[in-house]
């Protein structure tokens, strides 16, 4: 369905491009920890269906419990058990293949399914024992971060048009191809962590903004 004019395929991954994505899935998480369900692997590598359990990881904020997930806002409520009871789930989610919502019609979000692996919606025999057994059981040897390794996990299934995407093509025009774009701003991001201790490629560390958000919100509180 689109969406502002656009194709769905131009801003967000759809169906077809995930599973192409995470086809390797399971071969990865054999190779490397990777948190989550075994059943959601096999959701994403496309060989099972899964209904939504959005309600299971839900998104709070400063406005309250957020409905019906962490991608989509149609209201917001004060209490926990008060969304859960006020919200016609039903409404959402894709089952057998049908989005009863056309906002829902590509969505494999880890928030709306990963938990739905974990709860055993679409069950299948060995499904519980498969996740035990995945999540306790002995873990893959670690491999060192690097350059070649971040390479070989980019398989090219992307809508492209990330917080990155602009700069990586920048790379690209000054003679970078995808894969060297790709690398070189691994290498810097790792540089930057170094520098500032930042744990995280999504930021260098600086807590401002949060520390400001929570001096409005008590503030908030005070004239409430």
């Amino acid at each position: 369905v689109k969406r502002l004019g656009k194709q769905p395929e131009d801003f967000f991954l759809t169906r077809k491009m995930t599973r192409e994505k995470f086809k390797d899935m399971e071969q990865w998480a054999d190779r490397f920890t990777i948190i989550g369900t075994r059943v959601y692997q096999e959701f994403l590598a496309g060989r099972r269906e899964l209904t939504c359990t959005a309600w299971a990881i839900p998104t709070y904020n400063i406005k309250g419990w957020k409905a019906p997930c962490y991608l989509m806002t149609d209201g917001h409520y004060h209490g926990y058990q008060e969304m859960l009871r006020e919200v016609k789930w039903e409404k959402y989610g894709v089952v057998d293949g049908v989005a009863r919502d056309p906002r829902c019609e590509n969505c494999m979000v880890h928030c709306g399914y990963d938990p739905s692996g974990a709860l055993g919606t679409n069950y299948q025999p060995g499904d519980n024992w498969k996740n035990l057994k995945y999540n306790f059981g002995a873990r893959p040897r670690p491999h060192p971060a690097s350059p070649q390794l971040f390479q070989r996990a980019f398989n090219g299934v992307s809508v492209g048009k990330g917080h990155l995407a602009a700069a990586k093509a920048a790379l690209k025009t000054a003679g970078l191809t995808q894969e060297g774009a790709d690398t070189e701003f691994y290498v810097q991001q790792m540089k930057t962590s170094a520098a500032t201790g930042a744990t995280s490629g999504c930021g260098t560390g600086d807590a401002s903004q949060r520390d400001e958000l929570m001096v409005k919100m008590a503030e908030l509180k005070k004239t409430e």
